[in-house]
């Protein structure tokens, strides 16, 4: 079926490929054709739009200097910015990683007035409400404090009860603070009503950039379902082979959790030893 939404495409930009992944599928299991880059590859960008109506796109930035973070992010999206329906950069729900000059850069590039930030996956336990984010319900950071120490932009909170006021409360509410100066919005969310009401009042705004958790990528990607063709899901057949390359201590704990409930079996290996291609692990 050919992808809907007038030629114009959605852009997911993420620092690391299990983000720009996690976002990507968010907008698939709500119909729209979906490929990610897991490095940008600018020239193969054409082929990738003939046939998704979303292109995530692995800057793989997050161990980068800041300085590299801002020429990587700037050089994604200076190439993606005339086609774009809308920019999504994926950051981290616990702050890891270059977040200020990758926002920077992609909105020097993007020409973006606005950024609107919306940190919380509730999915995941991971809230922000007054502009600190809570982990299991336990203080992680004061996210605001966080960005104001390094972003040269001004930064404004969107506070969950203008939230719960509904759209146009909430269009006022950014006009008014747009007025005063500020461009970047560290937007509330104590649950995943709060996303679905955030998303449904923004997705429309033009020149903006959004920005967040792969948990605001599903609010607005909701209101993508049935441009497309319908998510079916691929019945399995055979044996399955799980693929994990991330070393992160709770991907640890799941994939002991695994073992346990099901006795599947692991094998550990080494990047090096795959790339070297010799048939043995």
């Amino acid at each position: 079926m050919k992808r809907k939404m007038d030629g114009k495409m959605i852009y997911i930009v993420a620092d690391d490929l299990t983000g720009a992944n996690d976002t990507a599928i968010q907008y698939r299991k709500n119909g729209l054709r979906t490929a990610t880059q897991v490095r940008f590859i600018p020239e193969a960008l054409p082929a990738l739009r003939e046939g998704c109506g979303v292109i995530s796109i692995n800057v793989n930035s997050r161990a980068m200097t800041p300085e590299e973070a801002y020429r990587a992010n700037f050089r994604v999206a200076e190439a993606i910015r005339s086609d774009a329906r809308y920019i999504y950069k994926k950051i981290d729900s616990v702050f890891r990683g270059n977040i200020v000059p990758e926002l920077e850069a992609i909105m020097e590039a993007a020409r973006s007035r606005l950024c609107l930030l919306a940190p919380a996956y509730p999915e995941n336990h991971r809230t922000c409400v007054g502009g600190i984010v809570y982990v299991n319900g336990e203080e992680l950071l004061d996210a605001g404090e966080y960005l104001r120490a390094s972003l040269g932009r001004r930064l404004a909170l969107l506070p969950v009860d203008v939230l719960r006021r509904g759209g146009e409360a909430i269009a006022a509410y950014l006009a008014e603070k747009e007025r005063e100066g500020a461009s970047v919005f560290l937007c509330d969310s104590a649950d995943a009503g709060d996303l679905h009401i955030l998303a449904g009042a923004v997705q429309g705004m033009e020149n903006v950039l959004f920005s967040g958790s792969a948990g605001f990528a599903a609010s607005l990607s909701e209101l993508c379902a049935g441009e497309e063709e319908p998510f079916r899901r691929p019945e399995a057949t055979g044996r399955v082979l799980v693929v994990i390359g991330t070393r992160h201590s709770e991907t640890a704990a799941q994939v002991k959790r695994l073992q346990s409930a099901a006795a599947y079996p692991v094998v550990c290996t080494r990047a090096c030893e795959l790339a070297a291609g010799d048939g043995t692990v």
